[in-house]
């Protein structure tokens, strides 16, 4: 790898198929709001956290706002928001394994399984093929093993485009679901064996990341769940075969505003297993804690599509604006992928990809 190698950079995808994939959170917008008042009530039992989550800085006694109960407050030391209290064990098995997390990702048919791995993850994909060859690298010659991967969809999407690629996850049942869906659309079918997700225990997840036999890991959408993700980071630098790390991770953003202003609509963001959120200023902590060198950053977020479905369910449950509803989704739907250009590029997004090389 060339060690000049500049950042690349880019900003926004179109929501496309998005707002379909999403319609539980207008369609159920009641059993989702329950649901995290209850996943807040028992983050509210966990001890109090006196350090940030990503910097050694002691937080504040103080909280810079609450939703939902949940005291919150932006780390003096590198920005990161912090919920005020811990991320416990007993918690993190409440919300990923007794809960049954992923429920939610679950795909009911082939079809919809499919159509999610095209819409949500191959762009993913097509991203980090893009810089890795830019990078001079093979990407069909590297190995693929993606931590956090649920029921397997960005493994699917890897493997749709004929690499070695493999996962882990916590959840039981997302493993079986996912093994036995990726069997039925063929996904398996360039691996020895034909099952491309293994299950491992909470606390067998970082000795699996310091032996993977992977060139890259990738955590999308897990490393703000982990109890302690700077474990899981260094694990992967004592992993002599890893050498890049693709990321995925919730910013706070404009979404974070949207959802203190409309407390009677369900969270997305900041809400169950996102007790904490980047910034600028925390991605850079991490960065620095652990040697990582930033290749490539992609930055776009659902903001806008926050703001639509917390007016829409808003205006919808009031018999005085009910009639609003339906004319604001014909005005606004055609400008949400415009607006979340410009949040997107104020990098006040909701969501950021990043591919690192480690540095040894």
């Amino acid at each position: 790898m060339n060690d000049t190698w500049p950042l690349i950079e880019r900003y926004s995808k179109p929501f496309g198929q998005l707002a379909g994939f999403k319609k539980n959170l207008f369609d159920g917008n009641d059993a989702q709001l329950k649901r995290s008042l209850d996943l807040a009530s028992r983050y509210l039992a966990q001890p109090r956290r006196s350090n940030c989550k990503i910097c050694p800085a002691g937080l504040p006694s103080a909280p810079d706002f609450t939703k939902h109960g949940v005291p919150y407050v932006f780390c003096p030391g590198c920005g990161h928001l912090n919920g005020c209290h811990q991320d416990t064990e007993d918690y993190a098995r409440q919300v990923y394994i007794d809960a049954d997390y992923g429920a939610g990702y679950h795909s009911s048919d082939l079809a919809t399984y499919s159509a999610r791995v095209d819409a949500i993850y191959l762009p993913k994909v097509e991203f980090l093929v893009e810089i890795l060859s830019a990078l001079g690298e093979q990407p069909d010659a590297l190995s693929y093993v993606d931590l956090g991967a649920g029921s397997g969809h960005f493994v699917a999407a890897l493997s749709k485009r004929g690499f070695d690629a493999s996962g882990a996850e916590l959840s039981k049942s997302q493993v079986a679901h996912g093994n036995a869906i990726m069997i039925d659309l063929g996904y398996a079918s360039n691996k020895a064996r034909s099952e491309r997700l293994v299950h491992v225990e909470l606390d067998e997840l970082q000795g699996f990341a310091a032996a993977c036999p992977a060139d890259v890991v990738s955590l999308v959408g897990v490393l703000e769940h982990l109890l302690d993700p700077h474990a899981l980071l260094q694990a992967l630098r004592g992993n002599p075969r890893v050498r890049y790390v693709f990321l995925s991770l919730p910013l706070y953003s404009l979404s974070v505003l949207i959802e203190a202003a409309f407390p009677n609509v369900a969270p997305r963001l900041l809400e169950g297993g996102h007790t904490h959120l980047f910034c600028d200023r925390s991605l850079e902590a991490l960065e620095t804690r652990h040697q990582l060198t930033r290749l490539a950053a992609w930055w776009f977020g659902s903001d806008s599509m926050d703001l639509f479905r917390a007016l829409r369910l808003t205006l919808a449950e009031n018999s005085d604006t009910a009639a609003l509803s339906d004319e604001m989704a014909a005005r606004m739907a055609p400008m949400l992928d415009e607006l979340q250009g410009v949040v997107d590029r104020a990098r006040f997004c909701s969501e950021v990809h990043l591919l690192y090389a480690l540095r040894r």
